[in-house]
């Protein structure tokens, strides 16, 4: 792998200038991809950051080396927020703008058509089909580069319309040098040192399909008692079809719903598995997360995740929305311990191509070829 150092064309008399845009007001996977790629950016480029005001990302202090701008969103489309977009890049000498959702999209789109001829790049984390709005919006030649974080969200991308010469795939990576430091939280929650502990791992949203997993979490409970699941996650659209269906099924005692935590190291040192129960998955970094913390997983094949997890190599697959599946394999982990430790070992190894310095060289790659 190419040090970061080398792709720096040393001719060059000034540091990229790169302003790049968020508009979520929470905080999930992309908002840390952000993070991650400012920081692994910090020596080689002059970043800014333009995010809502009072956003996780404005308020975020291991953020290095960033030029922080803020402003209040209202909707997913704003003149003033574009016209916020010129007039940063104009006063900030940008040379490429960056859009890391559509919204934020939107706004260095809108700023396009206000007059501001930089060069855009878009980031596409999700495995949605587009609209034909978004065939406009991707197409558009101020968009440069459309960068996936899946080859199953570039294939979409490309039935759909896009230009292929705008596509590539980037894989979001993980900080492979971080430690666990995190508490076990069993003690915490009271549960006995009998109970094996499985995590659910994402926003409470219907395409990371939370009922599949209590559904499951049910039909293995009715079987054995010795389990013990955790969910943690923004709340979303399900959280309050998730509590009805928790209270009508009376399994409070064995499933806490712990919503959102900025500690996540937590979860790695409780539990024992990650259940993935999504039907659509831009990637899948959560995964990754538990392979670099020697957490077995079970998941779907949705989306990004067949490029991270492989059936009895790495980790234990099945087709979305079947929970008798995601529970014969979590039986599976269970009762056959070499079985667990093989899974585990592999997943550590391939883990390693995911180290978000690959990740951050290669987006250098793209803004060098396009300033």
């Amino acid at each position: 792998m190419a040090k970061i150092e080398n792709l720096k064309d040393h001719t060059r008399l000034k540091t990229l200038r790169v302003l790049h845009i968020s508009s979520a007001r929470t905080w999930r996977g992309g908002e840390n991809q952000i993070q991650l790629l400012l920081n692994g950016l910090s020596s080689e480029c002059r970043n800014h950051l333009l995010c809502p005001h009072e956003s996780p990302l404005s308020k975020n202090n291991d953020i290095k080396m960033v030029s922080l701008h803020t402003y209040k969103k209202s909707s997913g489309i704003s003149i003033s927020i574009s016209q916020k977009v010129r007039k940063t890049c104009s006063i900030e000498a940008i040379d490429i703008i960056h859009a890391h959702d559509s919204h934020a999209h939107n706004f260095a789109l809108g700023a396009a058509l206000l007059g501001c001829k930089l060069p855009i790049v878009v980031t596409r984390r999700v495995d949605f089909k587009p609209s034909f709005i978004a065939l406009y919006k991707y197409n558009h030649h101020s968009i440069k580069k459309v960068v996936c974080v899946s080859n199953a969200i570039e294939n979409i991308l490309k039935k759909r319309g896009i230009h292929y010469e705008k596509l590539t795939t980037i894989h979001s990576g993980i900080d492979l040098e971080s430690k666990i430091q995190g508490r076990n939280l069993r003690n915490e929650l009271n549960i006995s040192k009998e109970k094996i502990i499985i995590g659910f791992v994402g926003a409470f949203v219907d395409h990371k399909d939370p009922m599949t997993f209590l559904q499951m979490a049910t039909s293995v409970l009715n079987e054995r008692k010795n389990y013990h699941f955790i969910m943690i996650g923004n709340k979303g659209e399900c959280i309050s079809k998730m509590n009805r269906y928790i209270e009508e099924n009376m399994i409070q005692k064995s499933v806490t719903v712990l919503g959102f935590t900025d500690k996540i190291n937590n979860i790695w040192t409780t539990i024992d598995t990650l259940v993935i129960s999504s039907f659509k998955e831009g990637l899948g970094t959560v995964a990754l997360e538990a392979f670099h913390n020697k957490i077995a997983v079970i998941c779907t094949n949705a989306g990004g995740l067949k490029e991270i997890v492989r059936n009895e190599v790495n980790g234990l697959v099945v087709e979305p929305r079947d929970y008798n599946g995601l529970k014969n394999k979590l039986f599976r982990i269970s009762d056959e311990i070499h079985l667990k430790e093989k899974l585990v070992t592999q997943a550590k190894i391939d883990v390693s191509h995911f180290d978000h310095k690959k990740m951050s060289e290669s987006y250098l790659k793209i803004y060098q070829n396009l300033s």
